[in-house]
């Protein structure tokens, strides 16, 4: 029969009482069978209650963990988590759609493959200057012309992941698209020039 946690909490708070608070029961020697039935109720009834708290704490990170991998899935920049070689280990939607090219052909891939060759220099100042200061921003590489068809502008940051068990460190690199944006800066800036008014 199932126990519920409260339910295990009261019996192992009369179990304490009675073994903790005060001594023993004089018909129950150290050897005495009975003694021992009881101490291993009691440990049975702590292993329960252990094993009740690690359920709750297993649902709760179960939860938190959905919640971000919602979060990561949907989210409206391209998420990049990067390894030590700068290989694509994990990626969201939006890369996948950034990029124009099915998953297994962006996982293990080098990302500066994907860049234009004016970009490559810029991206490797940025990870290394994460790599140094933990995080680093960029505020413009431009996607491969070649890959895409059309010029892509994005901005992007980078920031270190250190792993608690001591692997390699990762590298997460968000990318935003700011193709738009930087289309209306040059054309505000052909007009400025050209003494064009609003």
């Amino acid at each position: 029969m199932s126990t519920s946690a409260p339910d295990l909490a009261l019996l192992r708070s009369a179990a304490e009482r009675e073994w903790k608070g005060g001594r023993p029961r004089a018909s129950l020697a150290v050897d005495d069978p009975a003694r021992l039935l009881h101490e291993l109720q009691i440990h049975q009834i702590e292993l329960e209650l252990q094993n009740a708290e690690l359920l709750r704490a297993n649902r709760e990170l179960e939860f938190v963990r959905s919640k971000f991998q919602a979060l990561y899935e949907s989210a409206p920049v391209a998420y990049l988590t990067l390894d030590v070689a700068h290989c694509v280990v994990d990626c969201n939607a939006q890369a996948v759609s950034m990029f124009r090219l099915p998953l297994g052909r962006m996982l293990n891939s080098k990302i500066a493959n994907w860049l234009d060759a004016g970009s490559v220099r810029p991206f490797s100042d940025l990870i290394d200057q994460a790599e140094r200061a933990g995080e680093a921003s960029s505020d413009e590489l431009m996607l491969s012309r070649a890959l895409l068809g059309m010029p892509m502008y994005v901005s992007a940051r980078a920031r270190k992941l250190a792993l608690p068990d001591g692997s390699p460190e990762l590298m997460l690199l968000v990318l935003a698209d700011i193709s738009a944006l930087k289309a209306t800066r040059e054309d505000m800036a052909s007009m400025l020039m050209s003494g064009s008014t609003l």
